[in-house]
């Protein structure tokens, strides 16, 4: 079987051979040349039927726009357009077009597609353009995604992480070498269940696939990766109910211990003890949504359930300090959140934060004397981030927009924040995608 290639881009055909008379073989080559000397009335019929007898063409793929070598700002909205055209199918649109980049993976599919989300840095933008028999063609271009000089717009500021992986990403937790970063994907949306567990490389931005067995299994930013057993702490809502596991940081899906196991009880979001002993976390009586108790317990699964805060309170979303001699927690009284420190044994609760709008998801910074945490303080329509000295006083915001901005996570060496991030309500959204930030300078 020979090839018939034509002017436009890199197309190509298989072409069949056409059974003349006489039993005679020949074959169509390029500009329609016979490999036979028929008679011209000949050539004319084989001209004329020459298309049914194309099989396996490419699609010839052309982006127009924006150009080869354009240069962006971290936030600032990108068309691309494009267009294919396939020798059976004709113009090809929809789903038969995607877009994709070699950082951020999959953008979107169609002839025009508009986006203002991709990370910092160098992107190989390629469509990719596929015809009814799965024959296919790509085009390319580089553009580069600067960071933006203004730090008015929220996230101008920070920089987004480049995953590949669709859905909510959310709940970033640092690597204790602050090499990679541990993050719950949920698949249908923002805290829409199932949800799995991936790390995520900073240096060669790969992603590894942790926990996932259908199910609803949740990390809590701060302290939920222990450097001295080097294991992961999440909650699961595997069968019957939510429970605690945790797994070896280089484990596969299916490596996970389950910890916790009561049948009345359910329990979520734990963190680690530095000296990776004990886990902490919120439990509930099972069907009861409020009046969340911080419990800890034996890592290694024995030994008794220990109450640190009272039955008719309700707390949640525990973080050991890095001395290990604070807990902090969120606490829901008079109508909003505020974050509170106790000392491990459950006494000396001690309120951090104050004033107006809820206050959550906080973890310590790694000398252990700031509490970064996401709120709507100061009448803000959407969370960002804040940091307040952990004997409380004054706070002081980092991110600074209209976006939202939670579940904030130091670096180990106190240099940057990880944190997820929304253009609007994310409860409305796709999802919320991850970020990092400098931090500020204490």
């Amino acid at each position: 079987m020979q090839y018939l290639s034509t002017k436009d881009k890199q197309t190509a055909c298989r072409v069949q051979p056409v059974k003349l008379i006489y039993g005679t073989n020949m074959h169509i080559k390029e500009n329609s040349i016979m490999t036979v000397n028929l008679n011209r009335l000949i050539k004319t019929i084989i001209i004329l039927c020459f298309i049914p007898f194309f099989t396996g063409c490419k699609p010839a793929v052309t982006i127009t726009s924006p150009d080869d070598g354009s240069v962006f700002e971290q936030g600032e909205s990108i068309t691309f357009s494009g267009s294919a055209r396939d020798i059976e199918d004709g113009e090809l649109s929809g789903d038969s077009l995607l877009w994709s980049s070699d950082q951020d993976g999959k953008i979107g599919t169609g002839e025009i597609l508009t986006t203002d989300s991709l990370g910092t840095g160098k992107h190989t933008i390629t469509l990719t353009a596929t015809d009814s028999e799965g024959e296919w063609e790509t085009d390319e271009i580089t553009i580069s995604v600067n960071e933006s000089n203004d730090n008015s717009g929220g996230n101008a500021a920070g920089v987004k992480l480049s995953i590949s992986e669709t859905g909510s990403l959310q709940n970033p937790a640092w690597s204790p070498d602050g090499t990679e970063i541990l993050f719950t994907r949920f698949r249908n949306g923002y805290n829409k269940e199932p949800a799995d567990l991936f790390v995520f490389n900073l240096e060669d931005k790969s992603v590894r696939l942790l926990v996932s067995d259908g199910s609803g299994n949740i990390n809590l930013p701060g302290s939920s990766w222990n450097s001295i057993s080097h294991k992961i702490t999440f909650s699961s809502s595997r069968e019957p109910h939510d429970e605690i596991f945790i797994i070896n940081e280089d484990g596969n899906p299916g490596d996970e211990i389950k910890i916790t196991d009561r049948s009345f009880k359910v329990a979520y979001e734990p963190t680690f003890s530095p000296d990776s002993q004990w886990l902490v976390f919120e439990s509930h009586i099972l069907d009861v949504e409020g009046n969340g108790v911080i419990t800890k317990f034996k890592a290694n699964a024995s030994g008794s359930y220990i109450a640190l805060s009272g039955e008719n309170d309700d707390c949640r979303q525990p973080n050991w300090s890095p001395a290990g001699d604070l807990i902090l927690y969120q606490k829901s009284a008079r109508g909003k959140w505020d974050i509170w420190v106790m000392d491990t044994d459950g006494i000396n609760h001690t309120q951090v934060t104050m004033g107006s709008g809820d206050k959550t998801d906080a973890s310590f910074s790694p000398d252990g004397q700031w509490i970064v945490y996401s709120s709507d303080e100061g009448d803000l329509e959407f969370a960002n981030l804040f940091m307040v000295p952990v004997t409380g006083g004054s706070s002081i915001r980092i991110t600074e927009g209209e976006n939202y901005d939670g579940a904030p996570s130091w670096s180990p060496d106190g240099n940057m924040i990880a944190y997820e991030s929304s253009q609007t309500d994310p409860e409305d959204s796709d999802g919320t995608t991850l970020w990092i930030i400098d931090a500020p300078e204490n």
